[in-house]
C-alpha cells in the first residue's frame, strides 16, 4: 500500500509549482513583454517558495526580499516610476502593520498561527509591485485560490501554505491589472 502522506505532499507540490507557472505562461503573447522582465523572477522566486512551503509551511523571508528586488527592477526597467512606488512603499508598510496585527489577534484568539508573519511579509512585498490599485485583487486572488485549493483537498489536520497563492495573484496582477481594469470602466 502507497504511503498516502507522501502521495498528498507530491499532489500538494504539483499543484503549487502550477500555481506560480500558469499566469507566466498564461500571459506569453498576452502581456507587455517589457513585464517579463520582472515576470520571469517573480515565478523563479514563486517556484523557490512553493517548494519550501510544501515542506516546513514556512515563507523564507529571502523569498519576500526577492519579491521586493523585483520591485526596484521594475523601477530601473521603467515599468514603475518612483514616485508610485513611494506610495507602494507606505502602501506596503500600512498593509505588513495591519496584517501582522491580524495574525496576533487570530493566534490570541484561537490559541494557532493561522496567518503568519511570513504570509504579511509575502502580500507586503507583492504590494511594491501591484501598489494600492492592485492590493485588492491580490488579496482577493489569493484567498479565492487557497479556498478552492482547501475544499479540493479538505485536509483536516494542518493549515494550507498560503505563499503559493499570493505569489500566483501577485502574477495575475502584475501581468494583466488588477481586477477593476477588467471592468470596461474609464
Amino acid at each position: 500500500m502507497p504511503n498516502l502522506d507522501h502521495l498528498f505532499w507530491r499532489f500538494r507540490l504539483a499543484i503549487f509549482v502550477g500555481l506560480c507557472l500558469l499566469p507566466a505562461i498564461g500571459a506569453f503573447g498576452k502581456a507587455d513583454p517589457d513585464r517579463w522582465m520582472v515576470g520571469i523572477p517573480i515565478a523563479t522566486l514563486g517556484l523557490w517558495l512553493s517548494v519550501t512551503e510544501a515542506r516546513r509551511f514556512e515563507i523564507p523571508d529571502l523569498a519576500s526580499v526577492g519579491i521586493a528586488a523585483c520591485a526596484g527592477l521594475a523601477v530601473t526597467e521603467g515599468l514603475i516610476d518612483f514616485a508610485p512606488l513611494v506610495w507602494n512603499g507606505l502602501t506596503a508598510l500600512l498593509t505588513l502593520v495591519c496584517l501582522l496585527l491580524a495574525g496576533r489577534l487570530l493566534y490570541a484568539r484561537f490559541g494557532q498561527d493561522a496567518f503568519g508573519a511570513g504570509d504579511a511579509k509575502l502580500i507586503a512585498a507583492c504590494t511594491l509591485l501591484v501598489g494600492p490599485l492592485g492590493l485588492p485583487s491580490l488579496i482577493l486572488i489569493a484567498s479565492l485560490s487557497g479556498l478552492v485549493f482547501g475544499l479540493l483537498v479538505r485536509q483536516q489536520s494542518r493549515g494550507i501554505p498560503l505563499g503559493p497563492f499570493i505569489i500566483f495573484a501577485a502574477q495575475i496582477v502584475w501581468f494583466f491589472g488588477p481586477i477593476a481594469a477588467f471592468s470596461g470602466q474609464p
